[in-house]
């Protein structure tokens, strides 16, 4: 697990690439679930609950179908697999990351925060 961790933390450094995500069958249905909770809390801190989820559908939905729409036009779809986990699991560790500075936006509104949701934003 830590080594899965820190491969995806390389591919965020851009140290690393999808191509280097062991090509698993069953990393990109543990990696959903993961995206979608650090997704439901960040939307969360600014929404209701339904809202947040709704949107979290929709945004693993859009990411799943252009990801391999893509990667079918560029005749790889081979790739899929490796390709939508390293999506997933990047937004999520960035998301992530990015959940104290956002709960520190929509509580106070201090200007560090926002300062480190733009760095954040950037990078992702």
């Amino acid at each position: 697990m830590y080594e899965l961790l820190k491969l995806f933390f390389e591919i965020c450094l851009f140290k690393k690439g999808p191509q280097d995500i062991p090509g698993s069958k069953g990393l990109l249905p543990l990696l959903i679930p993961a995206y979608a909770s650090v997704s439901f809390l960040l939307l969360k801190l600014s929404t209701g609950w339904l809202n947040a989820a709704m949107q979290v559908l929709v945004e693993i939905l859009l990411i799943l179908g252009s990801t391999w729409i893509i990667l079918f036009l560029a005749r790889k779809p081979a790739r899929y697999q490796q390709t939508a986990s390293a999506l997933m699991a990047t937004d999520a560790l960035i998301s992530f990351f990015a959940l104290p500075a956002m709960a520190t936006l929509v509580g106070q509104g201090a200007g560090l925060a926002f300062i480190v949701i733009i760095m954040l934003m950037i990078w992702h």
